[in-house]
């Protein structure tokens, strides 16, 4: 995976500057780091929206307003934020339970009550391990979705990732896992039960500093020839 995103990164980057808020540069290391960390952050954030029926970036600004407002709500803050962009919205209390409500080209309505922020946990976790909500993108303020859907932009149409067999069609899992003349089977042992438990625990797990951490101390993030340039340039010789 890492290969991939700084394959992407690279092609990103030939097309987009990104900067912090205060147009301070950032390093190829900690835009890598930045990828890696969000890599499902556009399948959570619009899985939560699709449940609701609300556009992604409402429901983002209201999830950013209330990791920066420490897990709570200024209610006239966050209607000023949100009618300041979306004209037919806005932010009321019913009772002690927050509601944005209006429209966006449709209605949309946000109940923001134990349930709502339950299923939420995942993606305010993501947000949460990010060093800031929002960056420059091209000299203009954007959200953490936002530069995703660049970074996902500038991804090959041509390649294609799954994390699991239960995620390919039938056409694909029949020539990438069942065709015994094209399929490859790599037998994998396991010498210490006990590293490889922790390392799944590290890279699968909830620790997301620690998984930063180990990522910064192991990887070479230089933009040397990696695999995918190498077949690109064998392509091109042939």
């Amino acid at each position: 995976q890492i290969d991939i995103v700084k394959y992407v990164q690279k092609r990103f980057l030939d097309i987009n500057t990104l900067t912090t808020l205060k147009k301070e540069s950032i390093s190829s290391k900690d835009i890598t780091i930045f990828f890696l960390r969000n890599a499902d952050y556009i399948y959570h954030l619009e899985k939560i929206a699709n449940t609701y029926g609300v556009d992604p970036n409402l429901l983002e600004m209201v999830l950013n307003h209330y990791v920066a407002n420490k897990d709570s709500v200024n209610v006239k803050k966050l209607d000023k934020e949100v009618s300041s962009v979306y004209r037919f919205m806005h932010v009321y209390t019913e009772g002690n339970t927050v509601v944005v409500k209006g429209s966006i080209d449709k209605s949309n309505l946000i109940i923001m009550n134990d349930k709502f922020l339950t299923q939420c946990e995942h993606i305010l976790e993501l947000i949460k391990s990010n060093d800031s909500m929002y960056y420059l993108l091209n000299n203009k303020k954007a959200s953490i979705y936002t530069i995703m859907l660049a970074y996902k932009a500038a991804e090959p149409s041509n390649i294609q990732r799954y994390k699991g067999l239960g995620e390919m069609d039938a056409p694909v899992l029949g020539k990438t896992t069942m065709e015994k003349g094209s399929r490859k089977l790599i037998k994998v042992t396991i010498d210490d039960a006990d590293e490889c438990e922790d390392k799944v625990h590290l890279f699968m797990g909830k620790d997301a500093d620690r998984r930063k951490t180990w990522i910064a101390d192991n990887i070479d993030f230089s933009f040397h020839q990696d695999a995918f340039e190498e077949e690109k340039s064998h392509e091109v010789q042939k």
